[in-house]
């Protein structure tokens, strides 16, 4: 069996055995142990839930899907009911097991499996109208992967935010960012479940950063892209300016990248910028930032590598930037390396880390 057939599987069994509660409920039969199941039973199709939403989150396939079928505004809703309604009746369910309240958290569970089974058809039915049915569970890699991707959308969206932006929308972007890294550190140290949680607060923050920026002048945000994308041109054009200045021969790099010359490379680039600067929808704008990002990212490693080789560890050059496959953003524009440490070049403050965006 699949691991996405499992998950549906498992989700049907959890939402049909919800109505059981019910029936006892009703039936005046309910007793301890029918209580501490139904808050069980409740607590796993939260996880349930949680898992199916990361699934979706982490599937950059299945969200470029959901936003061309102009369905995210709904899968976010989604999401925004499962962690303000149904997280919340379940914690109220768990503390009242636990205080002995056995009628409260009876109450309570039925409630959030209520909640939990409203989302799940809602979800599917996306999926259904997406030709998602098959979404599997994500494994840790895929999850780090996810989380490493949103970390660079931090660093697109702080270079794209007004200098003027509210108070509570730079708290969002820090607060995002710092649950990202502690969600990598837990992944790290076995805690998947930790993970996965914090994973989807810090995706309901960079939500409502999206919105914040979608009411903003259509100028402001193409002019604060055209200055971020422009940044990170420039800073691999140093790179093999570098490589030009000290006699490092890029042709090998180039190729096995699938460039036969640095001309290519900048102008596949600068195609890419092109088609970013023209997106009217923000999603869209920064999801083509984030693939000249990481292309940038790709290159820029693959440069210092060839540097390493060919002159031996640079400290100006040679490890900067990107550090390594776990990097992160692999830095904003400036190319600055004194952030590479924390996974993201975010600088943690709003108005010192834009750089290009200015």
């Amino acid at each position: 069996m699949t691991k996405s057939k499992a998950l549906g599987l498992t989700l049907l069994i959890l939402l049909i055995c919800s109505t059981l509660p019910t029936i006892l409920y009703a039936t005046g039969q309910v007793n301890v142990k029918v209580e501490e199941n139904t808050v069980k039973l409740a607590t796993q199709a939260g996880n349930q839930i949680q898992a199916l939403i990361t699934a979706i989150y982490a599937d950059e396939n299945a969200t470029e899907k959901i936003q061309n079928a102009s369905l995210t505004q709904q899968f976010e809703g989604n999401v925004t009911l499962y962690q303000d309604k149904g997280l919340n009746k379940l914690k109220v369910a768990q503390e009242a097991l636990e205080a002995s309240n056995y009628n409260l958290a009876a109450d309570s569970a039925l409630q959030a499996l209520a909640v939990f089974r409203e989302i799940y058809r809602s979800i599917n039915a996306i999926l259904e109208k997406t030709g998602l049915q098959d979404i599997s569970a994500r494994d840790n890699q895929e999850l780090m992967d996810a989380i490493n991707r949103d970390l660079q959308r931090l660093n697109i969206l702080q270079n794209l935010l007004p200098d003027n932006s509210p108070k509570e929308i730079i708290t969002l972007l820090e607060s995002a960012n710092s649950t990202l890294l502690e969600a990598k550190q837990d992944l790290k140290d076995g805690k998947y479940n930790d993970a996965q949680t914090l994973y989807l607060e810090a995706k309901q923050n960079i939500t409502e950063i999206y919105q914040y920026l979608k009411i903003q002048a259509e100028e402001s945000n193409t002019w604060r892209l055209s200055g971020y994308c422009e940044g990170l041109q420039q800073r691999i054009q140093e790179r093999f300016r570098y490589g030009s200045q000290n006699g490092i021969d890029f042709t090998a790099t180039l190729q096995s990248l699938g460039y036969q010359s640095e001309n290519q490379f900048i102008q596949s680039l600068q195609s890419k910028i092109q088609n970013a600067q023209s997106q009217v929808d923000i999603n869209k704008a920064i999801q083509e930032c984030l693939t000249i990002a990481q292309m940038v990212q790709q290159m820029e490693q693959a440069l210092n590598q060839e540097i390493n080789h060919q002159q031996g560890p640079n400290p100006t050059y040679g490890n900067s930037g990107t550090g390594g496959s776990d990097s992160g953003t692999g830095g904003a524009p400036s190319g600055n390396s004194s952030n590479s440490n924390n996974g993201t070049g975010y600088s943690g403050n709003s108005s010192s880390g834009k750089g290009a965006g200015k």
